[in-house]
């Protein structure tokens, strides 16, 4: 580590991932009754490394008897700085090296591009990097915030329909767009001075599927039990069932990959009140499960 740089314990970014949720006693429509904050019980602090020491460990390290090793300690110490809140001044320690890790510093390019789509309330198609992967999704970005040396996005995420929270460290910003919906359903047209509705139906889901084959959609479904839904979904087919409507109608599935549950749904036609195409390609090809398709939950 180098003399001047910018450190902190490893264990941040776990610090960090911690929420408490608050629930509420009342419900509304726009309001679920629940609150999810962060839980900052222990904030490593920003520390500065000004030198380092070698660890002269004055106990044994191996038994005498057996020459089997008992003890590990660090061979070498790192000397930082930081300012101790508790005693209002600037403090020194020695920490071992295995234990800090450099603070990741933000690019002022990325920031203001973040910045910028949420002063323009416009939507960023991204990758999040999460361990070993990488997620594609489009996100609303609502607040940016700093905390405890590093920035986090508040944001509405569309592939897990809910609002979370991301170190900006692990997401990379590809593209941003003033609208991510490309075709509606149901749609409103003026023909001679009549208005011409199209709604989702199989004929026409099946044409916008034919037109935009690897692009996600995004839609509002009503279950049995009368309750609303928002699924970002991969349409795999349109089927047909033996079971009749009131009409005597046959009524149409679609079977779909559901990002929010990240399984195989099926979801009856009749009951989309809304399916829009959307600017997100996934070229992940994912196979129907015969036999094993559930209903939406």
């Amino acid at each position: 580590m180098k003399f001047g740089m910018k450190v902190e314990f490893k264990t941040s970014p776990l610090e960090l991932g911690k929420k408490k949720i608050t629930f509420k006693q009342t419900k509304t429509l726009r309001d679920d009754g629940h609150t999810i904050t962060a839980l900052l019980s222990f904030v490593s602090p920003i520390m500065q490394v000004i030198g380092t020491a070698r660890n002269d460990s004055k106990e044994p390290l191996f038994n005498a008897k057996t020459n089997e090793r008992v003890r590990f300690v660090p061979e070498q110490l790192i000397k930082c700085k930081y300012y101790n809140y508790n005693l209002n001044k600037f403090s020194e320690v020695l920490i071992p090296k295995e234990a800090l890790i450099q603070v990741y510093e933000e690019s002022d390019e990325k920031l203001k591009v973040i910045e910028d789509a949420i002063q323009k309330k416009l939507y960023i198609i991204a990758t999040i990097n999460d361990k070993s992967e990488s997620t594609k999704t489009i996100i609303r970005p609502n607040q940016l915030i700093y905390r405890a040396g590093r920035y986090l996005l508040r944001n509405y995420d569309y592939k897990r329909t809910c609002e979370v929270e991301y170190l900006l460290e692990k997401l990379n910003v590809i593209e941003t767009k003033e609208k991510v919906e490309i075709e509606v359903l149901p749609s409103f047209k003026i023909v001679k001075s009549k208005v011409q509705t199209s709604a989702p139906n199989k004929k026409n889901i099946d044409s916008l599927n034919t037109k935009y084959p690897k692009n996600l959609f995004w839609i509002s479904y009503e279950d049995f039990n009368e309750e609303k839904t928002k699924r970002l979904i991969a349409i795999k087919k349109t089927i047909e069932s033996d079971d009749l409507d009131e009409n005597g109608h046959k009524y149409n599935y679609l079977i779909v990959h559901c990002y929010l549950r990240n399984d195989e749904r099926l979801f009856r036609i009749d009951r989309i009140k809304r399916i829009a195409v959307i600017n997100l390609v996934d070229d992940v090809t994912y196979p129907i499960k015969i036999g094993k398709v559930q209903s939406p939950a």
